[in-house]
């Protein structure tokens, strides 16, 4: 019986080893991401695939064939190192740019700075730090709680801005801030706010879209396509928890287009901050809009990074 009973016990464990063989993980892994990449957001279960960042696909395939070759099957590891190349292509080639177009422009740029907060969890002093570091002209924060002072925020920053609160969301900013119209939809946070400063009159359409991954994101972005085409904001800008290739956000009603795509350049990824794999935070410019330099930084005073666009306003443009 003991005999027995141990013979069970190893035919379990080789059982086991197999479930969790190099060479399986090595199909699931690639196969779920290329899934992602194949149909992107277009479905709920395509859409988690897509969730599945390039770089940590790559770096999960690199230590499968480590794994792999330190376990003597020198073929899977072959196969891992092979299949690894397209996530680090579309990493670098595909979802990064390494160059910066062309913006200089002689005249004085606006800035405009976008920032998820995270409800100020590691405390505000780091927050206004970087906020005062970025002399930003206007600030987009998302993640506030309603109880923050945001006129004690707009002092700091100087004695010419003025402040808003729009739902979770808050807007700090030279000049004078206007009307802030909900346009919410049920799937998504939205607000239309119109700012003014030394005759500049812009308008913004400020977005948070929901981030349980359970739920299909692809309505509320096309929902949030809908209302760029109804209210044509200067700017489209928040956390979409959505990346920059999501269907509905790589067909932008005529004249928007992503400040990354139009003046970036590095790794685009803005979140964790810690080491950013996805981008879930965006800035849409419409055709009055004309980037100069956009820029992500990482910061240790929140758990996203900070978006950063200088612009010209073309006053001409319809």
């Amino acid at each position: 019986m003991k005999t027995a009973g141990r013979r069970c016990h190893l035919a379990l464990l080789r059982g086991g080893t197999a479930r969790i063989s190099p060479a399986r993980l090595v199909a699931l892994v690639f196969g779920v991401w290329l899934v992602g990449q194949a149909a992107r957001d277009r479905f709920w279960l395509t859409g988690l695939c897509f969730y599945f960042p390039s770089p940590v696909c790559a770096t999960v395939l690199v230590a499968l064939a480590m794994w792999a070759w330190h376990s003597k099957r020198r073929r899977v590891a072959g196969t891992a190192l092979a299949l690894a190349i397209a996530p680090a292509v579309f990493t670098f080639a595909v979802e990064n740019r390494w160059y910066r177009p062309d913006g200089h422009n002689d005249r004085q740029t606006t800035r405009l700075m976008h920032w998820n907060i995270w409800y100020g969890k590691l405390g505000w002093k780091p927050l206004l730090e970087n906020m005062m570091a970025v002399e930003p002209d206007i600030v987009v924060l998302s993640e506030v709680l309603p109880e923050t002072d945001l006129e004690a925020v707009a002092k700091i920053l100087g004695e010419d801005y003025v402040s808003g609160l729009a739902g979770n969301m808050a807007i700090v900013a030279r000049g004078g801030l206007g009307s802030f119209l909900r346009v919410s939809t049920p799937r998504t946070e939205a607000f239309l706010v119109s700012w003014k400063r030394d005759k500049q009159l812009c308008r913004l359409l400020v977005v948070d879209v929901p981030s349980n991954v359970l739920k299909r994101r692809a309505p509320a972005l096309h929902d949030l396509r809908n209302l760029i085409e109804q209210y044509q904001p200067d700017f489209v800008v928040g956390d979409l928890n959505a990346p920059r290739r999501s269907l509905a956000l790589t067909n932008l009603p005529e004249g928007y287009a992503h400040a990354y795509d139009q003046a970036g350049a590095g790794w685009s990824y803005s979140w964790p901050t810690f080491l950013p794999v996805l981008g879930l935070d965006q800035c849409i410019t419409g055709p009055r809009v004309q980037p100069v330099r956009y820029d992500l930084r990482s910061t240790r005073a929140s758990d996203h990074r900070i978006q950063v666009l200088d612009f010209h306003m073309d006053h001409q443009a319809q």
